[in-house]
């Protein structure tokens, strides 16, 4: 493992955390403050294609209001500072919801820290 890698924390980011930070108006919100620590450089986010592609889906729905503009924005600073991986894991494991198989491939990768969500 590289140095500069060891004392990161990567993560994989829940599309739910993204929009529940986008939509906060508590300052003391966890999903804030995760998304404030990708902002600050405490924390590396991990995505492939297809995730990038659901935040966008998700952050435009209607009913979360967001700015077109606030979207670009935070999509645009993800892209420049995380890591956009298209080498998955195939997994056994079952799950209640379908879509989270994306999120959870990207995880095994040993210098990845954990998957929020």
């Amino acid at each position: 493992m590289k140095p500069e890698i060891e004392n990161k924390i990567f993560a994989v980011i829940d599309t739910n955390v993204l929009v529940s930070a986008l939509i906060a108006t508590k300052v003391e919100s966890y999903p804030l403050m995760v998304v404030a620590y990708v902002f600050t450089g405490v924390i590396t986010p991990v995505f492939n294609n297809e995730i990038l592609a659901e935040y966008q889906e998700v952050l435009s729905r209607s009913k979360f209001n967001l700015n077109q503009q606030d979207i670009e924005q935070t999509m645009s600073f993800f892209k420049s500072v995380g890591v956009n991986v298209q080498h998955t894991e195939t997994t056994d494991e079952v799950f209640t919801d379908a879509k989270d198989i994306v999120f959870l491939s990207l995880r095994p990768k040993r210098w990845w820290r954990f998957v929020l969500h």
